[in-house]
Formats: structure tokens, C-alpha cells, sequence
């Protein structure tokens, strides 16, 4: 929908009208509040976050700016507004989507976590939201840009200091005031010890020994390093390029301090956006023939250059990249939360987070005490892109990336200082979507960033079309009940959809497996072929196994072999030896007996195997060998069948179809409100003329 909203016939408005003998009240300076709640928390960071309040305080600051935005009688919207404004909408859309099992994640349904956390994220994008059209909306003269690049550069000073600390102090670790406060029993949860428990440093095995990356005062080590990089732009602006004489000459020396913590953060796409940064300085100040910008550019490229090369951090760098550690993992997580999506739902995606059915390795995979890596991050993480593909679907996707796109089409130019600062923070942002979770600060900066840009484009004229909340109200309000039509029809037909699909049913069986398939390896000859071990995994793929299909089917009332290929699903609980078998069909009787008779020919085969492996072990062997000597005392009992369930009707997607829908009515409202606003105006001109007449 565009932005460019017709302007309302002028008339005479509290708004315009002398107030009191003062300016107009959205000209008026802000109210003290919204700004010093705003310095309070940038400047004050590690105070909030020894207090355990730093992850949830900028929502209390959204609070205080959606007051003063109470207070004005005009607010203003930023170009872009109305995409954002739908892509909330998406957001919001995710709620009715939660208990939507998703295809490859554990189902569950609707759980109280899982609403908690999709409650903390729309919270975030609601604060960025009131953030946006405060800054916006606030004079320069009363809240300035250079105002917002001392409080972020005082946070990247912050940033560098808690590095620092972390490498110096990893094993520190203390509650903060909060998580003192809070019940043991709450404090402890995963969810609330992130966002209230203070810590300087993670340590990890990333290049084969433990290692410190720092993290202070963020939650994470990827948050601390996406912050870094968000703030430095604003930390150059303030302290090199218009700070005081002390802030020119510390320049340098926290430039080289922060390149130590830097480096130790194993952080590769910090790197990534660090190099990006300095290229697009050289870049823009070669084409716009800023001389000033381009020695300051190539001084910081070449002292950053001499700080790795010269010194153990280069090693450090050299040594992450030939450990690329989390690649694989990063990898797969990316192509099954699409594949998820593009499966089930693409459109609006499942509202939230998933966990994973097992990891990437074994189907029965999941974290130990004494392995937490071993489990699988949910669908959806390590990176903001692809929270929003899993959250809001591949449409949504499409339009968070258009409000962004519409900022940078007009800042890339780069020939003002604040365009410069917005290409490059949103070329960071850019960078890190495909490897951090950005909800939170920094995508609270990022907005701030673009809020502040609008304004100065306003402001100077470069953006002449004056856009009002209420206009877009108005507009909104104009082409309601087709909209809201459209809307009925989409999910009326979403909800067809859904009822019209075959019905299902599905019965399921858990089959304990035998100990001794988990160890086999062990117990083969050297020149065995590795892959035919005998694990859980191998024992579930024989559940799609041709001649187990045909063997299934010849059950006298079993589904036939053309209605059980593709219709199977194995799963297993988490490090355990239990496999859970699933069979859907469109009879409940068959699938009762297909499920049966499918859990009695993996045992059957599997028991197979395991003689002929054991004998086969007992005649290659040497008596007096291990191997030997492990195959007599080898389990080759079958495995149990634990339980049976009855074949139950498998419900109908009506959320997910109906809220698909509903959503494909919305996009077509959208597109009528903006672009075809006559169609809508025309009705009523009408009845104006109808009753002059």
C-alpha cells in the first residue's frame, strides 16, 4: 500500500490553531521524560543490567514515548508505515497459529511457553513500533540526532568494556538483583535466566579447546557482537567526528581495545560487518570526494589491518575460520525451518519457534547434562530471516524486507552523514538477519536509526509529503468493509479448504528396540562396512523398506503398499531406544492393523540382522578375539512393542487454512486501499451529490 496519503481538505483544528500563544503541541519541545527515559537507557546500560532489567527496560522506554505520543494531537508516520503496520499484522495473525503442529518440529500444541515467548516478541516489535514514531514524530531541535549518537556511542563504550571482561573474568558469575528477587523456581527457567541472569562471557569449544567470547552486558555472545557492530557508527559520529578534544584522542585507544575482544569473540559475522563498514566508508568517501572521510576510512582499515597481522589476534582469526564449527548446524537449521514453512504453512508461517524432532544426526538425538550442544537449536533461530520465514511465512518475510528496502533505496546515496550512518547500520543489519536473533536491541537501534533518518529527510525537504496518523486512519477507515469483507471471504474459503481435504486417521505404536543394536559397531571386524551399523536411525529406515511395505500389505486388512509409501512416519523419543511409529490412512480398521503389523516386521527384520551380524562376527573373527568374544555374549533377543494406540481422526488444519486465507483477503485490501483509493471514495461522493440534488 503506498504511503503517499492524499491530503485532507484544510480546515481550522485544534491542532493548527494557536495553543495558548504557543507553537502547534507536535511542534512543542518533548516532554522531559521521553527523552531523559531514552538517555537513562543507553547511558545507565550496566546499571540495568547488574539489575537484571536491562533485556525488558526498553519496553518500559516504549512506555514512556507512548505517552508522550498520547499527548500530541498530530502524530507523524515515516515512509514505510503502512508496510510495517501490515507486517504487524502478520505478527499478530501468528497468535491464532501457535497450536499448529509444524511438519519436521515435536508436536504439542498450544503450550504456556510457547505463548510466553510469543508474547516477549510481540512486546519487542511494539516497542520498536512506538520507537519509530516518536523518533520520528520528535523535532530535531528537541531530542537530536547527535543526542541519540552519544547514547548509543556511550552503550558501544559500555559494549568494549564488558568485553574486556569477559575475557578477563569468564568464570565470573554472580545473580543480579531480580533474579535474586524472583522465586527459585522462576528465576531458574531457561527463558527468565537468560533475560535476568548476568554474565560476562560464554565459554565454548569452538576451535578444539575452551574458549572465552564475551558477551557483557548482553544475554549472548552473537546479541554482544551484533550490538558492537549496530553501535560503532555512532561511536566514530560522536567521539571522532564531533566529540570533544578527550573523545578525539580516546578515539584510538578504544578502537585497538575493542579489536582484542573482537578478535577472542570467534565472532565471524561481527567480522563480516566490521569489513563491510570500512569498505563502505572508502566507497563513500572516494565517490562523494569527502577527503576528510575517506583518511579517516583508510585509517582505520589500515590500523585494524596492523592489529590482526601484527599481533596473536591474527592467529586467533586464521585459526576460526579453518574451524567453521557451527556451519553444518546453521546449515540445516536454515533448510528445514524453510522446508517446514514450505510445507505447511507458507503464507503466515506457525507464529513462533519450534523445538526440532531429534537433531540433525540421529532422530533420537537431543541435549544431555553432559552434552548441551548435542540437541538441536528450535526452528526458526540462529538468525532473524529465518525467525520471520518460520513466524510469519514466506509472504511475511517478503514484506519485513520492504519497509527496510524502502529506507535504504533513499539513504544509499550516502551525502549526508545520517544517510551514511543508516546505509551502513542497515547493511549490518542486512548481514546479521542470516546469523542473529536481532529481535531485541538491536533492531531497536536499527529503527531508531531509520525513525531519525525520515526525520532529517522531512526536515530538510528531501521528503516533502507530510503523512499523518490520522490520514492513514482515515484511509484505513475509508475502505473498512471491503477490506474486512475480503478478509471474511479469504477465511471463509481458507476454512472450505480445510474441510474439503480427505479425512485422515492415524494410529501410532512405540516399539522398544534391543540394547544391543546401539553397540554393534564394536563388535564388527575391521574391514566391516561402517554402514551397515545397526542404530536407531538405521532400524527406522527399514519402516520404509520396500520388501517391509510388501510384507505389511499382505496383512489381511492392512492398507495395500501404494496407500503405506509416504504415509509412514518414525520418530523417537530423546536419547532413548524407543521408536514411535505412525500410520495414516483413510479407514480407521486398516491403519489399526497396518500400524501392528508394521511394528511387528521391524522387530522381525531387525532380529534378522542381528543374527546374521552376530554369526557372521562369530565366522570372520579369531576365537580369542574381542569381537568374537563380544558376538557370543550379544543380545539378539527382539524388540518389544510397548504400546498400541486406537486410530484417531486426525482434526482438520481450520486454523491454519483459515488464518491463510483471512491473510490473502488482507493482502487484497491492503493493495485496494492503496492503490485504488477512488474506488472507494466514489460511493460516497454519490450519496453527497444524491442528497445536494
Amino acid at each position: 500500500m503506498t504511503d503517499t496519503l492524499p491530503a485532507r481538505p484544510a480546515r481550522a483544528t485544534s491542532a493548527t490553531r494557536p495553543h495558548h500563544g504557543h507553537a502547534p503541541v507536535d511542534e512543542l519541545e518533548v516532554p522531559s521524560s521521553a527523552g531523559r527515559a531514552f538517555t537513562w537507557l543507553f547511558v545507565g546500560y550496566p546499571l540495568w543490567w547488574l539489575l537484571g532489567v536491562a533485556s525488558v527496560l526498553p519496553l518500559a522506554v516504549a512506555g514512556v514515548m507512548a505517552l508522550d505520543l498520547s499527548r500530541r494531537r498530530t502524530i507523524l508516520v515515516p515512509r514505510g508505515w503502512s508496510v510495517w503496520c501490515l507486517f504487524l499484522v502478520w505478527v499478530l495473525l501468528g497468535a491464532f497459529l501457535l497450536g499448529v503442529d509444524a511438519p519436521g518440529a515435536v508436536p504439542g500444541g498450544l503450550s504456556g511457553s510457547r505463548l510466553l515467548v510469543f508474547g516477549y516478541r510481540v512486546a519487542w516489535y511494539v516497542a520498536c513500533t512506538v520507537a519509530l514514531l516518536w523518533v520520528y514524530g520528535t523535532p530535531s531541535h528537541s531530542f537530536s540526532f547527535r543526542r541519540i549518537s552519544s547514547c548509543f556511542a556511550a552503550l558501544f563504550v559500555v559494549t568494549t568494556i564488558g568485553g574486556v571482561l569477559g575475557l578477563l573474568f569468564a568464570s565470573a558469575d554472580f545473580p543480579s538483583v531480580v533474579e535474586a528477587l524472583l522465586p527459585r523456581s522462576v528465576a531458574h527457567k531457561g527463558f527468565v535466566q537468560e533475560l535476568v541472569h548476568p554474565g560476562l562471557a560464554n565459554v565454548e569449544d569452538v576451535l578444539g579447546r575452551p574458549e572465552s567470547r564475551p558477551k557483557a552486558p548482553f544475554p549472548f555472545t552473537n546479541t554482544w557482537g551484533s550490538c558492537l557492530s549496530l553501535l560503532l557508527p555512532f561511536f566514530l559520529l560522536s567521539w571522532w567526528t564531533h566529540g570533544k578534544r578527550w573523545q578525539r584522542m580516546a578515539t584510538p585507544v578504544v578502537l585497538v581495545t575493542a579489536a582484542v575482544p573482537v578478535a577472542f569473540s570467534l565472532n565471524r559475522g561481527l567480522w563480516i560487518c566490521l569489513v563491510a563498514g570500512a569498505l563502505i566508508l572508502v566507497v563513500a568517501g572516494a565517490a562523494h570526494g569527502r577527503k576528510q572521510v575517506l583518511v579517516r576510512a583508510t585509517a582505520l582499515v589500515v590500523l585494524g589491518t596492523v592489529i590482526v597481522v601484527a599481533s596473536p589476534l591474527g592467529g586467533l582469526v586464521v585459526d576460526r575460520l579453518h574451524n567453521p564449527h557451527s556451519n553444518s548446524r546453521r546449515h540445516n537449521l536454515a533448510v528445514e525451518s524453510v522446508r517446514s514453512v514450505a510445507q505447511g504453512s507458507p503464507i503466515v508461517g506457525f507464529g513462533t519457534t519450534r523445538d526440532v524432532q531429534g537433531n540433525f544426526f540421529s532422530i533420537a538425538g537431543g541435549s544431555t547434562p553432559d552434552c548441551p550442544a548435542c540437541g538441536s537449536p528450535p526452528l526458526g533461530t540462529q538468525g532473524q530471516i529465518w525467525l520471520v520465514v518460520f513466524s510469519q511465512g514466506l509472504v511475511g518475510l517478503a514484506i519485513f524486507a520492504g519497509f527496510f528496502a524502502i529506507t535504504f533505496r533513499r539513504s544509499w546515496r550516502s551525502h549526508t552523514e545520517i544517510e551514511l550512518v543508516t546505509t551502513v547500520v542497515l547493511v549490518f543489519f542486512a548481514i546479521q538477519v542470516f546469523v542473529y536473533d536481532t529481535l531485541g536491541l538491536p533492531l531497536f537501534v536499527v529503527i531508531t536509526t531509520m525513525a531519525a533518518f525520515g526525520r532529517a529527510q522531512r526536515e530538510s525537504g528531501a521528503d516533502p509529503v507530510r503523512r499523518t496518523l490520522e490520514q492513514f486512519t482515515d484511509r484505513v477507515r475509508a475502505g473498512f468493509v471491503p477490506l474486512v469483507a475480503l478478509m471474511l471471504i479469504g477465511a471463509v474459503a481458507g476454512v472450505l479448504v480445510s474441510r474439503s481435504r480427505p479425512v485422515e486417521y492415524a494410529a501410532e505404536t512405540d516399539v522398544l528396540l534391543p540394547h544391543s543394536s546401539m553397540y554393534l559397531p564394536a563388535v564388527e571386524p575391521p574391514h566391516s562396512n561402517a554402514q551397515n551399523d545397526v542404530t536407531v536411525d538405521s532400524v527406522a529406515t527399514t519402516a520404509d523398506a520396500d520388501r517391509v511395505l510388501r510384507a505389511v500389505a499382505a496383512t489381511p486388512g492392512a492398507l495395500p503398499v501404494d496407500r503405506l509409501r509416504g504415509h509412514v512416519a518414525v520418530k523417537a523419543a530423546p536419547n532413548s531406544r524407543v521408536l514411535e511409529l505412525t500410520v495414516l490412512g483413510d479407514r480407521p480398521g486398516p491403519v489399526a492393523r497396518s500400524v501392528s503389523a508394521l511394528a511387528r516386521q521391524i522387530i522381525d527384520t531387525g532380529h534378522v540382522d542381528l543374527l546374521r551380524r552376530r554369526n557372521s562376527a562369530l565366522a570372520e573373527a579369531p576365537p580369542n578375539s574381542y569381537p568374537y568374544q563380544a558376538a557370543l555374549r550379544m543380545d539378539t533377543s527382539p524388540g518389544t512393542v510397548l504400546r498400541v494406540s486406537s486410530p484417531v481422526r486426525i482434526p482438520a488444519d481450520v486454523n491454519k487454512y483459515g488464518v491463510a486465507g483471512l491473510s490473502i483477503g488482507l493482502l487484497l485490501g491492503a493493495g485496494l486501499i492503496g492503490l485504488r483509493p477512488d474506488l472507494l471514495r466514489r460511493p460516497r461522493l454519490r450519496r453527497v451529490r444524491a442528497y445536494h440534488a
